[in-house]
């Protein structure tokens, strides 16, 4: 890894030597193609040498937009391009003489290990400066651009005074402990120590002490929530009309993508009037919310206060219109009271999931699902065990998603065990060419593990299907130890090349196992105690799955569903089979209630229940004939 690093790195450098910087046209500036944009390579393809990510396109100082910006005293644009007003320039091109002069300048200074004038530099945004410094330092200067991260670096060290330390200082200070080693070597080793201290392992932000937050929006001198369309997208600048700072601003700095926010407006009422879900996180400049949900009765702000679990809530004490942090009880309770008013808008907001959608989809009662959320933040790994039919797959699916906030399935790989499934397919292996020799490939987990570690600020699910069915200690091999809680952000070599590598703290694992599998061996030991084991029941009894009977409206799928739960009172009283070889409930789930019909329920019990029975009790078969009789009766 650390020797493709240096080649990504060399071939940068040949794509973009000095001489072509100063020649650079605008086109080749901006993110127009990617192949050969400065502004991609220096951003995205060259991530794994000092990570930028996280603000916006405002950090290259002029970017081609596809949304038209709104004006403002910060930025200034044509019919394609805005750039940054200080600059004073009328046009971009006149724009991009600037920016592209700063980046020739800030280029050849790193490489004449003139820092110090690299601090004076401002017509860039720090973090893209010091990148391309290092960039052109031939690799001289630590990979580090966010301050924060520089700062607690330092600080590690013993520096001194470093809130007052410009970064020139921070990096000469770092170059000497860093020393003779690898450049690279010692990038990974201080990722480790940020992340030991909560931070996240690129150069972006800081990583959030609570992932899942929401907010209390409330300024309506900066837009009108209520005002607001469904759908509709609105910036708050960080600045007002003056050039001043918006103090409040500050409070809002590490909202994340994707979280809700109550919208709260003073006039004519103090009351919360609408849900808005924050679609940009700040870049320093502005943040973006798009509104989800219209309330058609708002909610008093008097009446809060009176509600159990709210009391204390710093949005009821502080009784001022700012931005506070809700924590997740508070949340709840929030979100059940706007529930009453009406679901959120899916048409705006497609891809938001929460615990309330898991609730209704996987027929789970709300207090099995905390317990399981809970068991999988504190170990890392569960494993889901069952009856055939309680929906597993779908339930650690469903499970991500919640745990997410969205439906993104980017975030979230399943794979399925088997007998022949190994370490190579897993981690990494020898696999033969079309030359007739080997090449090393690496594994689905070892890919997803590096693009959770690239993405340290959300949460990544990797789900195994008959998780039991593989050889688990030959599979994970030396990771076996990795995915441990305590163990997570450790470092080991990998057992074909030597790699330094390790399982990400943002990783979950779900696996899944069939209780009713009667052919598997008992699961590893040395893994078992490295999972938390999650038994799932049929889900004929929650809200969820009454509600689909109610939609049904069926009295015979009623009575079939009421002899599924007596014949699975037999199959747990029966000592040759227990609870786990029960009905589950997907059997009889159907996509559209509407298609429901009598020769559907039939073709359940003949073509899925039957055949199971008929294994269940393959050494008695007047047991199974006559519980198959039973339910075949009330379909008559």
């Amino acid at each position: 890894m650390i020797d493709e690093r240096h080649k990504l790195y060399r071939e940068f450098k040949e794509l973009f030597p000095v001489e072509k910087l100063e020649k650079m046209t605008l086109d080749e500036y901006t993110n127009l193609d990617r192949d050969s944009s400065f502004c991609y390579w220096v951003e995205t393809k060259l991530k794994s040498l000092g990570s930028i990510s996280g603000g916006s396109a405002y950090m290259f100082g002029i970017f081609k937009y596809m949304k038209e910006p709104k004006d403002n005293s910060i930025f200034i644009h044509d019919n394609s391009y805005a750039w940054n007003a200080n600059y004073k320039a009328e046009t971009a091109e006149e724009a991009f003489e600037i920016i592209r002069s700063a980046v020739v300048k800030i280029a050849k200074l790193a490489k004449e290990d003139k820092l110090e004038e690299i601090d004076d530099i401002t017509e860039l945004w720090p973090i893209f400066k010091w990148k391309i410094a290092f960039l052109y330092s031939d690799e001289k200067l630590v990979p580090f651009f966010l301050t924060k991260l520089l700062q607690k670096l330092c600080l590690h060290f013993g520096m001194e005074d470093v809130k007052k330390a410009k970064v020139s200082a921070m990096q000469r200070f770092l170059i000497k402990k860093k020393g003779d080693e690898d450049v690279y070597e010692f990038a990974d080793r201080m990722n480790s120590i940020l992340h030991e201290n909560g931070f996240v392992s690129d150069n972006s932000r800081p990583e959030p002490e609570q992932k899942n937050h929401w907010w209390v929006v409330a300024d309506p001198n900066v837009f009108s929530i209520a005002d607001m369309k469904i759908g509709e997208i609105q910036e708050w600048t960080l600045y007002n009309d003056n050039g001043k700072k918006r103090q409040r601003f500050q409070n809002f700095l590490d909202a994340r993508k994707g979280e809700i926010v109550f919208g709260y407006e003073s006039s004519p009422a103090k009351q919360i009037v609408a849900l808005l879900e924050v679609v940009r996180e700040t870049d320093g400049q502005t943040i973006e919310f798009k509104k989800i949900k219209s309330l058609s009765e708002p909610i008093d702000f008097r009446t809060l206060k009176d509600i159990p679990g709210l009391e204390k809530m710093e949005f009821i004490k502080n009784q001022m219109g700012t931005f506070f942090k809700v924590s997740d009880a508070e949340f709840d309770i929030l979100m059940d009271l706007i529930e009453k008013d009406g679901p959120v808008s899916k048409a705006s907001s497609p891809n938001i999931y929460s615990k309330q959608d898991f609730l209704k989809e996987v027929f789970m009662k709300e207090p099995e699902y905390e317990r399981l959320c809970a068991l999988l933040k504190t170990k890392k790994n569960i494993i889901l065990q069952g009856a055939p039919g309680v929906g597993k797959t779908f339930t650690a699916k469903r499970l991500a998603y919640s745990l997410l906030g969205e439906k993104d399935d980017d975030k979230v790989e399943i794979v399925q065990f088997h007998q022949n499934y190994s370490y190579e397919d897993f981690i990494m292996g020898y696999k033969p060419d079309e030359d007739g020799g080997f090449r090393l490939e690496k594994g689905l987990f070892y890919k997803f593990c590096k693009k959770a570690y690239s993405d340290k600020e959300h949460c990544y699910f990797f789900i195994i299907d008959e998780i039991n069915r593989g050889n688990l200690s030959k599979i994970f091999g030396e990771l076996l130890m990795l995915i441990e809680n305590g163990y997570r952000d450790m470092p080991v070599k990998l057992a074909y090349n030597g790699e330094k590598f390790s399982v990400p703290s943002n990783l979950y694992i779900i696996g899944m196992m069939n209780t009713a599998d009667r052919s598997l061996a008992m699961i590893d030991y040395a893994l078992r105690r490295r999972f938390s084991f999650f038994n799932i029941k049929p889900g004929f009894n929650s809200d969820g799955f009454k509600a689909l009977q109610k939609k049904i409206g069926n009295p015979k799928f009623d009575a079939i569903i009421e002899g599924i739960k007596k014949l699975n009172n037999h199959i747990c009283a029966d000592d040759s089979l227990g609870s786990g070889f029960c009905i589950g409930h997907s059997y009889f789930c159907i996509d559209d209630a509407k298609s429901f019909n009598d020769a559907w329920l039939k073709n359940v019990i003949d073509y899925d229940i039957e055949p199971m029975l008929r294994e269940y009790w393959f050494d008695n078969t007047d047991k199974y004939k006559t519980e198959i009789e039973k339910l075949k009766t009330i379909l008559q």
